[in-house]
């Protein structure tokens, strides 16, 4: 690596030496904060939101996600403003952006513009600290905060302007490089899930409850369903933990507060969620559990535990199971539904071979996965040291 001919101590408590012949200067000489609050004006604004990806627009159309009861507190944003959350730091994934557009954003966080400074250079700066949530000494209250004087009072390195520009420029050309090469490892397991799913789709053969011609048994003949209350039991299935796209994984046993609306399920019941974000995703239990009566829970009487999961995993029942909550305002699928649709079953001997089969390839798929996503890993390190060598001047 390049280094500069000499070089100054500094008493940062994140950085210890910086180029001679930066200067070191307070926050409130190169960022100004900016109060003014949209007001009445707010539907003029588009909403930001900040984010590991950076300060993106959010779509108040589509109602995900939490929205204030009015908008009328928050703050106007202008292009390359820069954004802090000053509270919670540690709990905030990404605490510092820089906006490229207009808008508006929580009345919350500090809005800054740069002053006779390259806004980039100060975010990549921020970006920085932030990676290594180095403000811990800062910190005034249990919450994490620092206050807005605190803040602009903190001593940051500044290379002469020019020398800003070329770092920022360097910098956007790298870590575009490095988030192209990630896309492309993200496009790889895209294509291998939808190989997994071609998989299990070719496996399976099921027909539409309509369908008065064909042979198929109902799913409600091949498995009970379980609708019971147990409040004895007190272990919860924490669903939240169904990380892969199809929900092709095992779920760990959280102890969690659960209210009295659980079905208990036994060891190798399967699992169906009915309600976004876990509708269509499945499961076999792995111990006595509860979980709540958002899931259909089946316990299997003609089929094996997995040869109905990977059958409730298949697109053809996944596509009839949403064409069925199409209309309604919460997407919920019907129990009655997904219990009267009919299936072509092989016997046992064959139902262990297909089986054998997808778990196969899904070992395979998943192993290959597993090595992408540790050299996605890579380069998302690599862009934080790259920024952190290249802001300080190592």
């Amino acid at each position: 690596a390049m280094r500069y001919e000499r070089y100054k101590e500094v008493d940062l408590p994140w950085l210890q030496e910086v180029p001679e012949h930066w200067e070191l200067v307070r926050n409130k000489h190169v960022l100004i904060p900016q109060k003014r609050i949209v007001g009445d004006n707010f539907s003029d604004y588009v909403l930001l939101s900040l984010t590991l990806r950076g300060i993106i627009e959010r779509d108040i159309e589509s109602g995900k996600g939490k929205f204030p009861e009015s908008f009328e507190k928050y703050k106007v944003v202008n292009r390359d403003d820069l954004i802090f959350c000053l509270f919670d730091i540690d709990e905030t994934p990404r605490a510092v952006g820089i906006s490229k557009n207009e808008g508006m954003i929580t009345g919350a966080y500090d809005v800054y513009k740069s002053l006779n400074s390259n806004p980039n250079f100060l975010a990549y700066y921020w970006i920085k600290v932030d990676n290594e949530k180095a403000l811990k000494p800062y910190y005034k209250s249990l919450r994490k905060t620092i206050t807005s004087d605190s803040f602009l009072s903190i001593r940051m390195p500044l290379p002469p302007l020019h020398e800003q520009e070329q770092i920022a420029n360097f910098l956007d050309w790298k870590i575009n490089e490095i988030d192209r090469l990630i896309l492309i490892e993200k496009e790889k397991i895209k294509q291998l899930n939808q190989t997994m799913q071609m998989y299990i789709d070719s496996r399976y053969e099921i027909l539409n409850l309509d369908d008065k011609s064909c042979d198929g048994t109902k799913i409600k003949y091949l498995a009970n369903q379980i609708t019971r209350r147990d409040n004895e039991c007190r272990r919860y299935i924490a669903l939240e933990n169904v990380i892969s796209q199809k929900g092709v994984m095992n779920i760990s046993f959280d102890e969690l507060e659960f209210n009295n609306d659980g079905i208990s399920a036994e060891k190798n019941m399967v699992i169906f969620g009915k309600l976004r974000p876990y509708l269509a995703k499945s499961i076999i239990v792995e111990d006595k559990a509860i979980c709540s009566s958002e899931f259909l829970v089946l316990d299997p009487i003609k089929v094996t535990p997995e040869y109905l999961k990977y059958l409730m995993l298949s697109s053809k029942f996944i596509d009839l199971v949403n064409s069925s909550t199409y209309g309604t305002k919460m997407p919920r699928a019907n129990s009655e539904f997904i219990l009267n649709l009919k299936v072509i079953v092989p016997d046992l001997a064959e139902q262990r071979n297909v089986v054998e089969i997808i778990l196969e390839s899904e070992d395979r798929i998943n192993k290959a996965i597993e090595t992408i996503l540790s050299k996605i890993k890579s380069m998302e390190d690599l862009k934080q040291t790259l920024i952190s060598e290249v802001v300080t001047g190592r």
